[in-house]
Parts: structure tokens; sequence; C-alpha cells
């Protein structure tokens, strides 16, 4: 499909697209004959819902790349599928979010940051996130005081999917075509 057929399948205007684009920052390689995916459609679609929220702002542009990719090959691996499109219609909603941790230890000034990686039901999340700072779980540096600094938006992949699909019957775009 074309630059603004994925523009409109992921609710966004055109230009912003173009913009996105021109910055390096859309969630997929910016192609020469202009002519993209289905999947890449949703990819943008999580994007845009990353980055702006009803009028609030949202994560950066760089940072919504990054979870989108990220949180999208979990969701592969959990799911056994490269296709983001597989997710759809599991009975429960697939969500994708990312959050930052960081331990540290009194006694000496090292600080350790890094990001895990959510995908799958909302109901999972707080067990996720207790689990990344849990120290008899995962003691990632050996520091102790673990704890979580930021999540960062969390992503219904499902309502994402639902909202390109319903977008491509108003355009009577098929998943079929290119």
């Amino acid at each position: 499909m074309k630059r603004s057929a994925i523009a409109y399948l992921a609710d966004i205007p055109p230009k912003r697209f173009d913009l996105l684009a021109e910055r390096g920052h859309l969630p997929f390689p910016k192609r020469v004959n202009g002519s993209y995916t289905f999947a890449e459609a949703l990819q943008l679609r999580l994007m845009a819902m990353a980055t702006s929220v009803d009028g609030f702002a949202g994560i950066s542009p760089e940072d919504a790349c990054s979870l989108v990719g990220n949180g999208l090959s979990w969701a592969g691996v959990r799911y056994s599928s490269k296709d983001p499109w597989a997710f759809v219609g599991l009975g429960n909603a697939v969500w994708i979010t990312g959050a930052e941790f960081s331990e540290s230890n009194r006694s000496v000034t090292e600080t350790e940051t890094w990001r895990a990686w959510f995908a799958g039901p909302i109901d999972e999340l707080s067990g996720w996130l207790s689990e990344q700072i849990d120290p008899s779980k995962r003691n990632v540096y050996g520091l102790g005081n673990q704890r979580v600094n930021r999540v960062f938006s969390a992503l219904n992949v499902t309502a994402a999917a639902y909202n390109v699909l319903i977008r491509a019957d108003e355009m009577g775009i098929t998943r079929d075509e290119p």
C-alpha cells in the first residue's frame, strides 16, 4: 500500500508520516518504492498510540520505535509467530510495554540501568514487574536495591489491530494487498 493508505490505516496525517520518515523515526525501514505492508500499518498505529494519547504527550518517537520493535519481538517469541496479526483474536488482548529498571548499592556509588520488555495479557503485567525486581529471581548486576524507574506506554496490540482493520474496510483494502 502507498504512503497515504498506511497513514490512513495508522490514523495519522500523511504529513506526520513524512516527518517521521524524514527523521528516521518509523518503526520499520522506509521503503524506496513506497509500498508498505499491513504489518507495518499495525506497527505505525502502535507507534502513534505511544507518542500521543488524546492530546496528551506520550513518549518520544525514538522510544516508541524501540517499544514497538522490542514489544512485538517479545510477543513473537511468546506466541510463536513473527507476524503480529497472529496475536489478534487470541481471547485475551495482547499488550506490549517496556520498563526501565535500575540496581544500586549504597556502599558502592555504582548504579546499573536496564530495560526489559513485556508482551501478554494486561493482568500479567504487575507480576512481571515484581518478578523483574525480585532479588531472588533476578539480580542482574549483583548490587541489590533493584527498582522500577519508569514504565513506558502500555499498548493494546489487539485494539490497534482492530483499528487498522476497520480503517482498511473503510478504504476497501484487504490484508492480501501489498
